[in-house]
């Protein structure tokens, strides 16, 4: 197989993707945010921007103890957060524009969500791969979320201010990667105050209407 480009929005659940990736494809395929020419085929990981809103938020803005969150999204911090968000869903327009010529493959965060079965049978159809029922195991392994959850707990923590920023340079698991709240699709409503979300809906309803999401 050619080397294949992944493209991968961040908060898309694509550490998961990349972990599948990395025991099935090894070294065949570059993991990127950044726009990079050349590749014949582009795989897109996305996710209703809603939840991508909140997970961002997380990052930025989240106040932890013990694992544990503390805060939930104030007036200030839900308008940065749909900054950002409106920032990320830009560039995935432009990687989508930018390789309209070439094999575009787009996971959905909620197809492949708990179901990593899902990405494996994926590799097959879209590259022509057989996986065998050995490197199928190793790779549910290797991305289970209780595993990264194990991983993100022995993250050194050096930067005490913001949590996001301690990270394993092996791994690429940061301290709170995963959220303490189960992220099932539309975890975002558990996660902001009711009275702000038809403003994040109504922020957001192009973009996701765009995308299929509504």
């Amino acid at each position: 197989m050619k080397k294949r480009l992944l493209h991968i929005m961040p908060r898309s659940g694509s550490t998961m993707v990349r972990q599948i990736l990395i025991e099935l494809v090894e070294e065949r395929y570059l993991a990127t945010h950044q726009f990079v020419d050349g590749e014949d085929s582009v795989i897109i990981t996305v996710r209703d921007f809603r939840d991508t809103f909140i997970s961002l938020w997380r990052i930025w803005f989240g106040k932890f103890s013990n694992g544990m969150l503390l805060n939930s999204p104030n007036l200030k911090e839900i308008y940065d957060s749909l900054d950002r968000t409106h920032k990320q869903i830009e560039g995935l327009n432009k990687y989508k524009e930018a390789y309209k010529n070439k094999k575009i493959v787009i996971w959905r965060y909620e197809d492949f969500y708990n179901n990593p079965g899902y990405i494996i049978d994926q590799v097959e159809k879209e590259f022509g791969l057989k996986v065998s029922e050995e490197k199928r195991k190793k790779a549910i392994e290797m991305s289970g979320i209780e595993r990264n959850r194990e991983i993100q707990s022995k993250v050194k923590i050096v930067d005490e201010e913001r949590i996001f920023n301690n990270f394993s340079k092996e791994s690429h698991i940061h301290a709170n990667h995963i959220c303490e709240v189960e992220p099932v699709p539309g975890y975002w409503k558990q996660m902001v105050a009711p009275r702000f979300h038809k403003m994040i809906e109504f922020d957001l309803a192009n973009d996701l209407k765009e995308w299929g999401y509504k």
